[in-house]
């Protein structure tokens, strides 16, 4: 049996684990940045509290769906999912609505602030949003105080003197599990 091992020299930094695919030596010599997720926080115009009715912020043509999607486990855009909100949708049954879909979004509504955050760390390749909705949900999403998503980045690091990176802080290569924790030169 030919048992593969990996190990560390400072598991602050980076941890890997060597599965039974695993090839050859496997240096990570630095890591420049950490993957971060797409996120976005809002004030709304008006005072308002989670039991707030999101049609009090609207002129009678609020949406009645709205479709949210984000960047998914391999760094591509998921599919876009569709919410239902009605008139009496209080801003926490949205936030519950959010959290509950597959949108790949999580929504917090905290101290009349709201902040929604991608579950998957990185960005797009194309240059895209991480986080895509359709103009009601940019629509709903305004009303509430969020106009700009700041945009995740994907971990860079050197591996065997190659400059690459990955959407996640945790990835596999040639065999290797590995974790990066920390940057570092």
């Amino acid at each position: 049996l030919n048992t593969k091992t990996a190990s560390s020299s400072n598991e602050s930094l980076v941890t890997a684990t060597a599965t039974g695919k695993a090839t050859g030596t496997l240096l990570i010599e630095g890591v420049s940045q950490l993957a971060t997720s797409a996120t976005a926080v809002g004030t709304p115009q008006v005072p308002v509290t989670s039991s707030t009715k999101l049609s009090s912020l609207f002129n009678g043509n609020m949406p009645s769906e709205i479709e949210l999607g984000s960047i998914n486990a391999q760094g591509e855009l998921g599919e876009r999912v569709k919410i239902t909100i009605d008139e009496n949708t209080t801003i926490s049954q949205f936030i519950s609505k959010v959290n509950s879909s597959n949108a790949g979004v999580s929504a917090i509504f905290e101290n009349g602030q709201l902040s929604i955050t991608a579950k998957n760390t990185g960005r797009l390749a194309n240059g895209d949003s991480a986080i895509q909705m359709n103009d009601a949900a940019k629509n709903v999403f305004g009303e509430l105080g969020i106009t700009k998503v700041n945009e995740g980045q994907n971990a860079s690091f050197k591996v065997n003197g190659i400059e690459t990176e990955r959407s996640s802080n945790a990835f596999s290569i040639n065999g290797y599990n590995v974790t990066l924790k920390a940057t570092f030169n």
